[in-house]
């Protein structure tokens, strides 16, 4: 049996709120209590509306529309005991008995304008802001320094901390300039288009590990990093890795490693690519080497690999994506 949603506008000028819907399905009834938001909070930002939750509380079940919620929004709210929907028929709408979600497959988010700059240079200081050497994130250290160790210009540094200061990721002025770490990861995470460039697609039952290895270990000149499932497990271990995403600069030297090419994505665990994206890669002093089974294997930024594991989907793997945040706002 289908669900009876109905608007009471009266009861919504009482308990000054966006909304009220009740619904009814079968002998359940639920009455949800709806904030409108421009925009859904980051998943860092939706434990802040704590407040406003309690509020709504007292008159239903708070429950936040917006224009687009994504998954990993969606997921945050449901934590902080939000219900939601979007304007993309999304919703996950949770009260008493009650249970309806629904997540369109063809529904995208609509494109703002983005707070973060485009092209690998800007990226890869929005990275190595997020995540860097020790000190390198340090506002003492100077532009100048940023600028050495992402391998761009120091004007080009000044315009990526200006337009982040902007969007109130960055706060400050000059040498006291400090980002917002976890607000600047969450908008990485939404906004980050993707590496871009080509792909191959291969299949093995070696380890997968043991593949890493190969494909990441390139000669003088080349340069190769591997990503989720295997990245994230050398450092915050949460599931044994079933895929492996590896970015390389030139072809990769597969003699070292039992793989068969796959008919596509769907038939492969080995995704190898070529990324228009070279922050990918990373400049050479912020590459992370992990030791499996005696050997030394050359990470992706913790960046890329958070938003890889997003990519591959599937609940185990957004658990670990959440113990990689942990790692790396822990980090000095």
């Amino acid at each position: 049996m289908g669900a009876q949603v109905s608007l009471d506008h009266d009861a919504r000028a009482k308990t000054r709120t966006d909304l009220i819907v009740d619904v009814v399905l079968e002998d359940a009834r639920a009455r949800f209590v709806v904030e409108y938001k421009s925009r859904a909070p980051f998943p860092n930002e939706a434990r802040r509306l704590e407040a406003l939750r309690r509020r709504l509380e007292a008159s239903g079940t708070p429950m936040l529309l917006a224009p687009y919620v994504s998954p990993g929004q969606g997921e945050a709210l449901v934590r902080a005991g939000w219900s939601w929907a979007d304007t993309e028929r999304n919703f996950d709408l949770r009260s008493g008995p009650i249970r309806l979600r629904q997540r369109l497959p063809g529904a995208k988010k609509p494109r703002p304008s983005s707070s973060l700059p485009r092209g690998p240079g800007g990226l890869a200081v929005v990275r190595a802001l997020i995540y860097g050497p020790k000190g390198f994130n340090d506002p003492r250290l100077g532009q100048q320094r940023l600028a050495a160790t992402a391998g761009v210009s120091q004007p080009r540094v000044a315009q990526v901390l200006g337009r982040l200061r902007d969007a109130g990721l960055v706060r400050g002025k000059g040498r006291e300039w400090r980002a917002d770490r976890e607000a600047l990861l969450d908008a990485f995470l939404e906004e980050y288009r993707g590496p871009g460039g080509q792909e191959a697609y291969f299949y093995t039952l070696d380890p997968l590990v043991n593949v890493a290895w190969a494909v990441a270990s390139r000669g003088p000149g080349e340069e190769g990093v591997v990503s989720a499932d295997v990245g994230p497990d050398l450092l915050t271990p949460v599931r044994a890795p079933t895929q492996l995403i590896a970015y390389l600069s030139g072809p990769p030297d597969l003699s070292r490693a039992e793989v068969v090419p796959a008919e596509g994505r769907g038939d492969a665990n080995v995704i190898l690519r070529w990324p228009t994206d070279r922050s990918v890669l990373g400049p050479e002093g912020w590459i992370l080497v992990r030791p499996a089974r005696g050997r030394r294997i050359r990470v992706a930024h913790p960046t890329q690999l958070m938003w890889d594991l997003r990519w591959l989907g599937g609940e185990d793997r957004l658990t670990a994506a959440e113990e990689l945040r942990k790692w790396i706002l822990a980090s000095p």
